[in-house]
């Protein structure tokens, strides 16, 4: 775990604290420990705030280091969806009620297309669509042309 020695009457420390608390990961994995009420045992050692001790190489890092090592560490740990929510959010889970997979597809019309769901046999079992359909009567022609273009070899019986 890393501290973050600082004051509340600074201005750069305030600035690396919201560095922090908008990332899931640093705000998780941070601790705070405010110079005047702290009695952290590293506290006899600061000349300045902000500092961060980070207590697997046993190292202060105040100033411009403690920017940079919040920095690297931000670099490491993007916000990806972890900031938004702590759970998944399906508009309609009676759709999905009896999903195999673990994940859906991502389609470019907004919506979502999950392997081996309920509604994804049903569209199969309640007809093909008309593009799915032209493709299949195009590749029908093209083997059937392929087959008559394509010699054969001499049929022997």
């Amino acid at each position: 775990m890393t501290t973050l020695f600082y004051s509340n009457k600074c201005g750069h420390c305030s600035k690396l604290m919201s560095m922090i608390s908008n990332n899931y990961h640093l705000k998780n994995n941070i601790g705070l420990e405010e110079i005047s009420v702290s009695n952290h045992e590293m506290i006899r050692n600061l000349r300045n705030v902000p500092t961060i001790y980070t207590h697997e190489n046993n190292k202060l890092l105040a100033g411009k280091d403690a920017f940079n090592y919040i920095q690297s560490q931000l670099d490491l740990h993007l916000n990806a969806f972890e900031d938004y929510s702590t759970f998944s959010f399906i508009s309609a889970p009676e759709d999905l009620a009896n999903v195999k997979s673990g994940f859906a597809y991502l389609t470019s019309d907004g919506g979502y297309d999950v392997p081996n769901s309920i509604q994804q046999s049903e569209n199969k079992n309640s007809g093909e669509s008309s593009k799915e359909n032209k493709q299949n009567s195009e590749f029908e022609a093209f083997m059937e042309k392929r087959k008559n273009d394509v010699p054969h070899g001499i049929k022997r019986v």
